[in-house]
């Protein structure tokens, strides 16, 4: 199971106004897949990496799915994305990750 690259390393949506919380992301299985005009989100070297993956998935005969699917069953955790998960178990409210 491929893994995103070592520069997915940080979120832009969370470290922009207004406030996001992280977890909420579908990259760390929260609900939230961000829009195409999010300008924060649009710039994620991690969703620009799932996005190209996926392209390549599907040109090389894979199946089609939505980008949530790919990502929980065909994209395994680099460094930051297990260090976040494993973060959020241990918070109130977010041991359902």
């Amino acid at each position: 199971m491929e893994a995103p690259p070592r520069e997915f390393c940080l979120c832009l949506r969370a470290d922009s106004p207004p406030a996001f919380d992280i977890t909420q992301c579908f990259f760390f299985r929260g609900p939230y897949v961000p829009p195409a005009n999010d300008g924060a989100c649009r710039h994620c070297v991690g969703l620009i990496w799932l996005k190209e993956t996926y392209r390549a998935h599907v040109a090389a005969g894979g199946p089609r799915m939505d980008i949530r699917s790919f990502r929980e069953q065909m994209v395994g955790d680099n460094q930051f994305t297990a260090r976040v998960k494993s973060v959020a178990r241990w918070t109130v409210g977010y041991s359902n990750i």
